[in-house]
């Protein structure tokens, strides 16, 4: 199977796997939301977990340290297994230290945190689990680079059945915020056994620290760990800063709205991980020109793919907040709105900021990211207090476009970024056209009341037909903007002829 083919099935398997995950994660998000309530109050109740996700999503990211993206970049040019299972083993030997060093940082500024008691030991938990999802992580790198993303898919659908199950079980039976921050905690320790046992099909981890390795990767990891952690301050600042001045009610507004922004945001992640090896042999193996000749195509295709996601959360947005949860969160509607724009700015940062570390120039991401974090803080400290998370989704949405500006300065910089008439025409044509068949939708689509009346399975039909058709427009206006031609949709996104 050539690469160019095996790139899209990996994709589409990863892709299904995560949509699978969606389904188990949306019923998961309705039981909590809809029965994990404090002081009689489901939002308070459902603000508290989103506290303790936004502290597992900020310990994660920040030991993650770029640890994911060097090590499929890595082991992308190695294949020598028993050389590619002693990297693996020495990803797992760095994260267990980080995990200890985390625990120790937690138990001196925890008592500082103005959250509930019940809240922190939940964020000690939470801990816990993010480094269960790191240790998965460091294998999933393994089966990332080898272009076995179906082992991801069995690991990670295992550990979130287990998850669902348990806090349908534990929710239906009054249990509160500590058993269900557990169930996902053995959700995240079953990801984790399977992950290590999948991986003797590959190769066999060793369990060895190995410093000279280190040292002589020492700069080169250091400026992607330095990037991955001004990243994560960029995106969690907002959820954090707001659960310092405002109720867990209004948290658990805004982290609603942000846990679709999260779903969608899969997507790119999926297409850059995979694309990662295969242009990482192409930067080194290719001349400049040629290169340049690939990356406008593929910025493109990314782009359309992030209108059309885009363009249905917008029309979407109440029905599905209450799917997922309920009628009384329809108030996060507003800031799901407010964040679309973010979701098409990171589709192409996400893409861009790829393309650079495989050119391993990522260093000159540094100072752009120290920038928007410095504006980012500073928004938020402005916003969040006064307009609560609509001040939170704005500071998001702003900050991730001066992202974009930034990575597309530098790839443009770089000369893999070329200005391309014909391509810009190609989109124009593309927004209009999914523009229109947007607005006639949108002026037909079933009203609210009436979608809240049916069950869940109705709901469910609905929006699954609402979202096939505009998959159907996307791929009409993708159809429309190659001038009418077949050959031209499948040449779009086609690798050089020496890497398919």
């Amino acid at each position: 199977m050539n690469t160019h083919r095996r790139i899209i099935n990996n994709t589409i398997i990863q892709t299904a796997g995560r949509v699978l995950g969606l389904a188990l994660a949306t019923v998961s998000v309705y039981f909590i939301a809809n029965h994990l309530s404090v002081n009689n109050s489901v939002l308070t109740g459902y603000g508290q977990y989103a506290i303790v996700v936004t502290y597992i999503s900020i310990i994660g990211a920040a030991a993650d340290l770029g640890l994911f993206t060097w090590t499929v970049r890595e082991l992308s040019g190695k294949v020598d297994q028993n050389e590619a299972g002693e990297l693996i083993g020495n990803a797992l030997i760095f994260r267990f230290a980080l995990l200890i060093l985390a625990l120790i940082i937690l138990s001196l500024v925890l008592p500082f945190l103005p959250y509930a008691h019940v809240v922190k030991i939940g964020v000690v938990l939470g801990a816990l689990i993010a480094f269960c999802m790191l240790f998965s992580q460091a294998i999933a790198a393994l089966f990332q680079a080898a272009m076995r993303p179906v082992l991801i898919v069995v690991a990670e659908l295992s550990g979130s059945i287990l998850f669902t199950g348990l806090v349908i079980y534990l929710l239906l039976h009054g249990y509160g915020l500590i058993p269900v921050v557990l169930a996902n905690l053995a959700g995240n320790i079953l990801t984790l056994i399977l992950s290590l046992i999948l991986s003797r099909k590959i190769t066999k981890i060793k369990l060895k620290l190995n410093f000279t390795m280190w040292r002589q990767a020492a700069v080169d990891f250091s400026s992607i760990a330095l990037v991955t952690i001004l990243v994560l301050i960029h995106f969690r600042v907002d959820s954090l800063i707001l659960s310092l001045y405002q109720s867990p009610a209004d948290v658990s507004l805004y982290s609603v709205a942000y846990k679709i922004l999260d779903v969608t945001l899969v997507i790119p992640s999926i297409i850059a991980a995979n694309l990662l090896p295969s242009i990482t042999r192409m930067i080194a193996n290719r001349t400049k020109e040629a290169v340049a000749q690939v990356i406008p195509r593929l910025t493109g295709g990314i782009l359309m793919v992030a209108l059309s996601i885009s363009a249905g959360v917008f029309i979407l947005a109440p029905w599905l907040i209450a799917f997922i949860t309920g009628p009384q969160f329809i108030g996060a509607v507003l800031p799901l709105r407010i964040l679309v724009p973010a979701i098409v700015f990171f589709f192409m940062t996400t893409f861009f900021t790829s393309v650079i570390i495989a050119m391993k120039k990522q260093s000159t991401l540094v100072k752009g990211y120290l920038v928007v974090v410095i504006f980012d803080i500073a928004i938020n400290l402005l916003l969040a207090p006064r307009l609560s998370y609509i001040g939170s989704g704005i500071a998001t949405t702003v900050s991730e476009l001066f992202v974009l500006f930034y990575t597309f300065y530098l790839l443009s910089a770089f000369g893999y970024l070329k200005s391309n008439s014909k391509l810009v025409l190609q989109l124009l044509v593309f927004a209009v056209v999914l523009f229109i068949f947007g607005a006639v939708q949108h002026s037909t689509i079933m009203n609210l009341r009436d979608f809240e009346a049916l069950n869940k399975a109705g709901q469910f039909g609905y929006l699954l037909i609402a979202m096939a058709i505009l998959v159907a427009s996307s791929i009409v206006s993708f159809w429309v903007a190659m001038g009418f031609s077949a050959k031209r949709m499948g040449d779009f996104l086609r690798l050089p002829a020496d890497e398919q």
